[in-house]
């Protein structure tokens, strides 16, 4: 119990990190989503190799047409790829905090589809997670737009704009 919560706050802690990781890359390789298929093929990479060594055999890695087939493409194409385009685009535009506030959206919507595909029943928690999600998501995005007009203003120079205080200009 103690090692897989240690995992899980590894896992957020890291995956914090990559969204302000991305940044950087953004701004070091302009080509975002040369980077993001760079990160891809390595982390492709990385799970072929850790999966060889839980599971060398050749039944673990024959492919067939079936669902497993069709998981592994949807969760490659639209799962990886294209979130990840989604999100370097959105970073590039607000930073690397409004990616990261939308991942819980993803409950949401995962609970829903359970419910209609696979006829789940939505409890009262589950419910009750929404509702959760959807005010802490909302009260971000006021948050921000309140906190926008109260950060100063620069110039092109990256010198700040002169400010009035009473009736004297103060640089």
């Amino acid at each position: 119990m103690l090692r897989g919560t240690l995992f899980l706050i590894g896992a957020c802690f890291s995956y914090s990190a990559w969204f302000f990781m991305q940044v950087k890359l953004v701004e070091v390789f302009p080509l975002r989503y040369w980077g993001i298929m760079l990160q891809c093929v390595m982390a492709a990479i990385q799970s072929a190799v850790i999966g060889a060594c839980v599971d060398s055999s050749k039944e673990a890695w024959r492919l067939e047409w079936n669902l497993q087939l069709i998981t592994i493409l949807y969760s490659g194409a639209l799962s990886t790829a294209a979130v990840f385009c989604l999100q370097s685009w959105a970073m590039t535009i607000k930073g690397p905090t409004y990616p990261s506030m939308f991942n819980p959206l993803a409950l949401v919507f995962v609970a829903f589809a359970e419910a209609m595909i696979l006829g789940e029943p939505l409890t009262v928690g589950t419910l009750l997670g929404i509702v959760l999600i959807i005010v802490g998501l909302c009260s971000f995005l006021w948050g921000k737009r309140n906190e926008m007009p109260t950060l100063p203003q620069t110039n092109v120079e990256g010198q700040e704009l002169p400010s009035m205080v009473g009736d004297h200009t103060v640089p």
